[in-house]
């Protein structure tokens, strides 16, 4: 779904292009009818893809904490672990779903295609992919460093640890009236218990907020550098409107990878969960079977269905268009494509009497 998206986004750029160069060279508004139809059908169709990929996600991430927590808390139990450990378990669940309907998880999935799109710049503007690879190299690297196992992202159990230990101090208390000087003092201590995972979220902020400051500078920087490569750079046979689709494009896949680099901790902690998951074993009964049932699948039919009919729904409008409309562009792609149909369909016995 990420890639049909991708696509579709494509599609929007190039008729984008195409009315910014019939804009340029006089044409009547009449004759940009079918460019528009099909960039607002393009946007549209990625819109509602990217409705039923996050529905994906969601539903997954729903199933995780579902399925997944279930049989963690009967494995916990049947081992008769403690409540730490428990509530350890418990978090890593809820950090890897978490995860999985996160903007990271979204992003992850387009970053491949973004990547495939940056590679293809170089067939059609060498300066414009020369600048757009050297972002991508950093943002790479960036993001590498950013999904480091480190300390803060092994304690993703921090904050429900935390609330546990303070649940514990106030219970402690009893059900008793207790005078205001003693409430004081289990405030105090519920505070000592909250204060690690006070400090932790306020770095963890901080160090977000240099990662965006620094994220806007090169996305920043990134823009310009491309507009000068656009304008100054050796690209012959490109129209102005060709020119702002690329730039477009670049800029587009440069941007889905710097959400990949802005939610690379996010990544970090889910990672850091998974290793505390794999730690857990289910013992074996004699006849070889697991003591804990399996999870059942999600249910993914009806987003896939509705992914696949609004691809085709969408593609098929967009051909209809430019079909219609005889665009240069499409009956060029038809010519290189649709060729095997056609001779099939000539090569047919007449039927006539």
């Amino acid at each position: 779904m990420s890639g049909v998206v991708v696509l579709f986004a494509l599609a929007a750029a190039v008729m984008l292009g195409q009315l910014i160069d019939a804009r340029l060279s006089g044409a009547s508004p009449a004759a940009s009818v079918p460019q528009a139809i099909i960039l607002a059908v393009a946007v549209l169709g990625a819109l509602l893809c990217k409705a039923v990929r996050d529905t994906m996600l969601n539903r997954r991430r729903v199933w995780l904490a579902h399925g997944l927590g279930g049989a963690v808390v009967a494995h916990e139990v049947w081992r008769g672990s403690d409540a730490r450990h428990r509530t350890r378990s418990l978090s890593a669940v809820d950090t890897i779903a978490a995860f999985v309907g996160s903007s990271a998880a979204q992003a992850l999935t387009v970053a491949p295609w973004t990547m495939a799109l940056i590679a293809a710049l170089w067939l059609v503007h060498a300066d414009v992919a020369a600048v757009a690879s050297i972002v991508l190299l950093l943002q790479m690297t960036l993001a590498l460093l950013g999904t480091r196992m480190t300390r803060g992202a092994r304690q993703f159990d921090a904050g429900d640890q935390a609330w546990a230990t303070g649940q514990d101090v106030v219970a402690a208390v009893g059900a008793d009236s207790v005078c205001m000087d003693r409430a004081r003092i289990v405030a105090e201590r519920w505070e000592a218990a909250h204060a690690l995972r006070f400090g932790s979220t306020y770095r963890d902020l901080q160090r977000q907020s240099r990662r965006e400051v620094l994220l806007t500078a090169l996305d920043l920087s990134a823009a310009v550098a491309i507009v000068l490569a656009a304008i100054y750079g050796a690209a012959p046979g490109l129209s102005p409107g060709s020119l702002v689709a690329v730039c477009v494009v670049a800029l587009g896949a440069l941007r889905v990878m710097s959400r990949v680099v802005l939610q690379a901790p996010v990544y970090a902690r889910a990672r850091a969960a998974r290793r505390q998951l794999i730690t857990l074993r289910v013992a074996k009964s004699r006849q070889g079977a697991a003591c804990l049932p399996e999870i059942a699948a999600p249910r993914m039919r009806g987003p896939i269905a509705a992914g696949v009919l609004t691809t085709a729904a969408a593609a098929a409008a967009i051909v209809a268009t430019a079909m219609a409309w005889q665009l240069p562009a499409a009956m060029a792609a038809w010519d290189a494509i649709g060729w095997p149909f056609r001779r099939c369909w000539r090569s047919r016995p007449s039927t006539s009497t």
